[in-house]
């Protein structure tokens, strides 16, 4: 074989290596558009390096963490699941396929309905004030589809009836927010009001229990 040809060979062997020794990141999460962190093990500072399903190159990771150094830490996190935390001690000479499932945080969920109801409620109270009844009674029929034995948003409802006079289908909703919350009060005044004034008859109560 002459010379000029092994020379040839070696060029095109030493590419080929080169490239074998790429490293990347490829994360996959279910659910995805979970976003994903790296850092330095031992640093506060955590990066956020995109979204799965991720892949990241050797020139991008190096970008972020210096992978000369060991280990690092990726940590995977969605809203409503618990975060997952990998830990890798030699990233430089590393590829990482990363195919997750993540577990939902039934407290977070708890906690983003809560905060979704509040938000919801919170517009409903802003729309009655400015008089928009109609608007508040749209957003509280919908609020009422997925908390149906929410007392709170039935009175409301009862409020959005009574100041549009329908004195009948606010004495409804209160009747049901009371009945769903005994120990609403201010429910409770409502739905005694509105009875006398429309002259509506309720069977006595039973001793000790209020009606």
């Amino acid at each position: 074989m002459k010379p000029r040809l092994l020379n040839i060979i070696f060029i095109v062997l030493s590419v080929l290596i080169g490239c074998s020794s790429t490293r990347e990141i490829s994360i996959k999460s279910t659910p995805d558009e979970a976003e994903v962190f790296i850092k330095e093990l031992g640093s506060d500072k955590l990066e956020s390096i995109g979204k799965t399903p991720l892949v990241l190159e050797e020139k991008i990771i190096d970008k972020v963490v210096n992978t000369e150094k060991a280990p690092v830490l990726i940590e995977v996190r969605r809203a409503g699941y618990m975060k997952q935390q990998l830990i890798v001690n030699n990233l430089g000479k590393t590829n990482i396929h990363y195919d997750i499932n993540l577990e939902a945080n039934n407290i977070s969920n708890i906690i983003s309905k809560i905060d979704d109801v509040g938000t919801g409620l919170f517009e409903v109270q802003r729309l009655l004030r400015a008089g928009g009844y109609e608007e508040s009674l749209k957003m509280l029929k919908e609020l009422n589809e997925q908390y149906p034995y929410s007392s709170i948003i039935h009175e409301l409802t009862g409020a959005a009836y009574y100041f549009k006079k329908d004195y009948k289908n606010s004495l409804i909703y209160y009747d049901m927010a009371y009945k769903y919350n005994p120990n609403n009060a201010d429910a409770f005044r409502m739905k005694k009001y509105l009875e006398d004034e429309l002259g509506v008859e309720r069977p006595l109560a039973k001793k000790g229990s209020k009606q």
